[in-house]
């Protein structure tokens, strides 16, 4: 054990798929605490981030036994990754329907159904053009749009999921605002 203390993150991965249960264990001392922060940032509720490290753990076990972990890469980001693919995976279930793949939003995203058949026409209608203009967007202002609009993300959340800072996703959301805008006003549609 004491040697295994002693190795670097790429050593301890290759101790552990040789069968030396102890160097993941270190791997989990050293950096359990860290990963747990990045949870609970992105969840806020102990119980719950207590319970996503423990899955992440398992997720990480689960790959590095069937090969999927590359050694070239680095542990700690690889690891932290997966903690938040396991946060985004849980607030999709707590959200329920509502987040979808980015090209397919039906429109329950959109407006409450009407009642009568032309206002419901006209709804369908102004959801296509609403998908047609987002969709022209280029990806990364689309991407946060959408997080932003359609899943209620913050940007602090919005941020993780696309491993950019606030600012570069917040000065993407004013571009893709700016051109939402552009896009509307060229093509001269009517949205009243």
């Amino acid at each position: 054990m004491e040697d295994t203390k002693k190795r670097n993150d790429e050593e301890l991965v290759k101790c552990y798929i040789a069968g030396d249960e102890s160097a993941f264990e270190v791997l989990v001392k050293k950096y359990r605490k860290v990963i747990y922060q990045k949870i609970y940032f992105i969840i806020r509720d102990r119980v719950v981030a207590e319970d996503i490290l423990q899955e992440t753990f398992f997720k990480i076990i689960r790959s590095i036994r069937s090969g999927v972990y590359d050694e070239q890469g680095r542990f700690l980001s690889w690891a932290v990754t997966v903690a938040r693919n396991q946060c985004l995976d849980y607030k999709r279930k707590l959200k329920g329907p509502k987040l979808l793949p980015y090209e397919l939003m039906p429109s329950q995203c959109f407006f409450q159904h009407s009642t009568t058949m032309k206002c419901r026409i006209s709804e369908s209608q102004l959801q296509q053009q609403i998908q047609f203009i987002v969709n022209q967007l280029p990806e990364v202002q689309r991407t946060v749009i959408k997080y932003r609009h359609f899943e209620e993300m913050s940007f602090k959340e919005i941020s993780l999921a696309m491993d950019t800072n606030v600012s570069t996703t917040t000065r993407r959301m004013r571009y893709g605002l700016k051109n939402l805008y552009k896009i509307i006003k060229d093509r001269e549609i009517d949205f009243r």
